[in-house]
């Protein structure tokens, strides 16, 4: 599976060199950040992609920009979409070789439980 990391500001860069720590080989990686023309780079991208070739588009947040222009394009076009992806969630599929919706779905509702309330988790107070 191919995978387009792509959000606001330095959103991609920044998961990028993260999951570089855990992960040398991330040939499958692409970047696509967020400025005026993203809409033509997201269309141009995808025109491009090979279709054979499995697509998960990442975006930053659900409902932003660059998260509704890949909504509109997944209305004519054939790729995952997961938004508000957090590091678990990227690490896992990239080591999990996945294939499909259904295993997508399943490590989404898992990397869920990766975000914590530390605090409230270890009963501890804030003030």
């Amino acid at each position: 599976m191919r995978y387009l990391i792509a959000g606001h500001g330095d959103y991609a860069q920044g998961v990028l060199n993260t999951l570089k720590f855990f992960k040398d080989d991330l040939n499958n990686v692409d970047l696509l950040p967020y400025n005026n023309d993203f809409e033509q780079q997201l269309q141009a991208y995808l025109d491009r992609r090979d279709p054979a070739e499995p697509l998960c588009v990442v975006t930053d947040l659900v409902g932003g920009s660059v998260n509704l222009e890949a909504m509109r394009q997944l209305q004519t076009r054939d790729f995952y979409l997961i938004s508000g992806a957090n590091i678990s969630l990227l690490l896992e599929m990239l080591f999990s070789e996945v294939s499909d919706g259904a295993q997508i779905e399943e490590i989404v509702n898992a990397a869920k439980d990766q975000m914590v309330y530390v605090n409230a988790m270890m009963g501890a107070r804030s003030e």
